[in-house]
């Protein structure tokens, strides 16, 4: 007869989906149980001896006092307690490595590597610590790591190059609750060569109800290299109202940097700030933005001189001005997109006051501008004294006219 509480292991595992046990020995004195690997396993191990571990601690443990030789099968059924999602199967190493999650001696034998396996989350300070631990494993051994769960957090996690998070989806079921404090920094500044590359950040969400207090960012990136941000939603975050703060915010040289299907969402217009900030690149480095979602902002895209950047079919709701544009800006590509111009006084793209005409590229095609009913003054482009040299800089196409109210210099200065 097996002992009390044989059953409910058993059924976690089962939960798991570490296979059906279907030989057993009584339970050693230090909780562990010695199982049979079955089809649900690689083909290499099956039929082989598992033996089953409630907590990363009581594994570690055994090893500590040689009770597991290497090569052996382990299932740990969680981090701190079975079930709370840090459990995996692994295979005992001959020596501790830093390459295995906590500089331990089981390496994980199928699927991606849950963030949970790499510390406790059960509280903010905690889950930070873990998370942090996770994509610095991440970043070493080149290999992403899944984020199945909502974690909080207190202080930013900083990505070094090449490290992945992928969650399960950008709803309310997979990412980060940041608590006064921004979500993630890719800052090439604090990596030894100047860079930061090769970064996936996808399918996740960061909550920002919890930050009280005015932030300068929420994700932050500076100096990055072929970085992929995909499905990501930051929404309910406050930033300050000054130029130089936004929810997303680029600086310093970017290159191949692609955000696809990004979304930031504030929490009511003129009360939350920039969506996404992008300042000088000394380089003319490319950033590219394909289906860009900005809602409930002050300014949904702010240029500054130096920038450049591609917006393709990027929507725009409940924000006062879309994209703002300001002279010397060094190469901007607006490409489709639908404006929806519902904010009060609502601008699709201004236009600042200064000199245009020395070096800038901006094209502008096939926006959609559709002002609603609501709105009570509404512009599709608008400047402020502006001052053309020589040529207009822009190339202005497929946009139609009749549906919006423009500025008598972009209509100048676009022949219309």
């Amino acid at each position: 007869m097996s002992k009390p509480g044989f059953l409910s292991r058993r059924l976690a595992l089962k939960g798991l989906g570490l296979g059906i046990i279907t030989s057993q020995s009584p339970a050693f004195a230090d909780g562990s149980l010695t199982e049979s690997a079955q089809a649900t396993s690689p083909p290499c191990l099956a039929g082989t001896d598992v033996t089953v571990y409630p907590t990363f601690a009581a594994a570690s443990a055994a090893l500590a006092k040689a009770r597991i030789a290497p090569g052996q099968i382990v299932d740990i059924l969680g981090y701190s307690e079975p079930g709370d999602g840090g459990g995996f199967r692994g295979i005992v190493e001959k020596a501790a490595s830093a390459t295995l999650p906590g500089g331990g001696s089981i390496r994980p034998v199928q699927g991606m590597l849950d963030v949970r396996m790499f510390g406790e989350t059960g509280t903010p300070e905690h889950s930070t610590r873990t998370l942090q631990r996770a994509i610095d494993w991440s970043s070493a051994n080149q290999q992403a790591v899944i984020l199945p769960t909502r974690l909080d957090i207190i202080e930013p996690i900083v990505f070094g190059s090449n490290a992945g998070l992928h969650g399960l989806g950008a709803g309310f079921n997979s990412g980060v609750s940041p608590i006064n404090c921004p979500a993630f920094r890719l800052d090439g500044d604090l990596s030894p060569d100047g860079w930061v590359f090769n970064v996936s950040v996808r399918d996740l969400c960061i909550w920002g109800q919890r930050v009280r207090s005015a932030q300068d960012y929420a994700v932050q990136l500076n100096q990055c290299y072929r970085t992929r941000f995909t499905n990501v939603m930051a929404r309910g975050y406050r930033v300050s109202d000054r130029e130089t703060r936004s929810i997303y915010s680029f600086t310093g040289k970017q290159n191949l940097v692609v955000f696809d299907g990004v979304y930031a969402v504030g929490t009511r217009p003129n009360q939350t700030g920039c969506g996404f900030r992008i300042a000088n690149d000394p380089d003319g480095g490319l950033i590219h933005f394909s289906h860009l979602d900005a809602e409930n902002l002050e300014t949904g895209v702010r240029f500054e001189p130096g920038a450049s950047a591609e917006l393709m079919s990027s929507y725009f709701e409940r924000v006062p001005v879309c994209i703002q544009i300001p002279p010397g800006v060094r190469s901007v590509l607006v490409q489709g997109g639908i404006f929806r111009l519902s904010a009060g006084r609502a601008v699709g793209i201004l236009f600042d006051e200064g000199e245009y005409g020395s070096g800038e590229h901006i094209a502008i095609i096939g926006p959609s501008f559709q002002p609603s009913d609501e709105t009570r003054t509404h512009f599709g482009f608008k400047t402020q004294k502006m001052l053309w040299r020589n040529h207009s800089p822009m190339t202005l196409e497929g946009v139609d006219w009749r549906q919006i109210k423009m500025s008598d210099d972009i209509r100048r200065a676009s022949g219309k």
